[in-house]
């Protein structure tokens, strides 16, 4: 899902959806949807035109992106560990299932250096291991299609991007690598990104014609 501000920029500038529809030449529908928060896509131009016109200097002005309306992540990193060239944090990430109502935690490492920017690998820790709520949650993700698979892994990639120690180093990473844990013989969740592409509010409609969903 893609949460958004137009509402509030619509009453604050005193502007109906009809007349920005008008003067934008986007459809009212797709408008609609944005205001009320039903998008699950959109496409780049339109929130182009839309911060055109607002005038708005980042994204973040008119939109917060969340990927799925089927739960919510958080994540809190720990035990910080130096070494030349790069830091070591250990993480948990939360995966609140609505559906289900599960607080699902995935543990996990977090590097940040110079050699390969951003690293995360969630595939459990020392002393635990991933546990059967985790891995079902994981294969019902999955079983919906690569897609989906991705995007949680973009939306657990932009809440760890968002926690305050990686924040800090936000602004010197390039690219991230990405290891959901693994399921099996099952050999997706490994994805390299480039940072600044996986940030774009257009970067499900690329993993949506990656993955020939708009055929």
């Amino acid at each position: 899902m893609i949460e958004t501000n137009l509402s509030e920029l619509l009453k604050s500038h005193d502007i109906s959806i009809n007349e920005l529809s008008d003067k934008i030449n986007i459809g009212r529908k797709p408008l609609t949807q944005l205001a009320n928060n039903e998008s699950k896509m959109v496409k780049f131009d339109t929130i182009e035109k839309i911060m055109n016109y607002f005038r708005l200097s980042s994204f973040d002005q008119l939109l917060t992106l969340s990927i799925s309306d089927e739960y919510n992540i958080s994540g809190k990193l720990s035990e910080r560990k130096l070494y030349s060239g790069f830091s070591s944090y250990d993480v948990k990430i939360y995966v609140n299932d609505d559906n289900a109502s599960l607080s699902l935690p995935i543990f996990g490492n977090v590097y940040v250096g110079d050699n390969f920017d951003l690293d995360i690998e969630l595939t459990g820790d020392d002393d635990i291991e991933i546990d059967s709520q985790t891995i079902n949650f994981i294969y019902r993700v999955l079983n919906k299609g690569k897609y989906y698979l991705e995007v949680l892994a973009r939306d657990i990639a932009l809440t760890i991007l968002n926690i305050p120690e990686v924040h800090k180093e936000n602004s010197n990473i390039k690219t991230i690598i990405f290891k959901m844990p693994q399921i099996s013989d099952i050999p997706e969740g490994v994805y390299l990104w480039n940072k600044h592409d996986l940030e774009q509010p257009n970067f499900v409609d690329f993993l949506a014609d990656k993955y020939n969903l708009n055929d």
